[in-house]
């Protein structure tokens, strides 16, 4: 897993995280080699490949998370997700940089 802790990571990865009342929009951009990117498509909740993964720990307590993948195919993870939180999430690579935007909705607001 890249970038290990404590070191200088191999690629520049600009993230940016807004949030309102009604979702948490996450923007991620890796400006990598498109040939270094790993894609493999497989099924939901069995990411394989280059991917992305954000954890919130919305009880504050360092333990326990709610946490959501993406991989550069699209393939989508939820782990302990609450109320069948709703992702709506999209992966592609333009000029050479892989771009992934993931949205986290309350079930809720269906």
């Amino acid at each position: 897993m890249q970038p290990e802790e404590n070191t200088q990571p191999s690629n520049q990865t600009k993230f940016k995280l807004l949030f309102d009342d009604n979702a948490i929009y996450v923007f991620v951009k890796s400006l990598i080699n498109p040939d270094e990117i790993v894609n493999r498509l497989t099924r939901r909740d069995q990411l394989d490949g280059d991917a992305i993964y954000i954890a919130f720990d919305s009880n504050n307590d360092k333990i326990n998370s709610f946490v959501f993948g993406l991989s550069s195919a699209g393939t989508q993870r939820d782990v302990f997700a609450s109320n069948n939180g709703i992702m709506k999430m999209k992966a592609g690579t333009q000029y050479g940089i892989l771009k992934l935007k993931l949205i986290v909705m309350d079930g809720m607001q269906r």
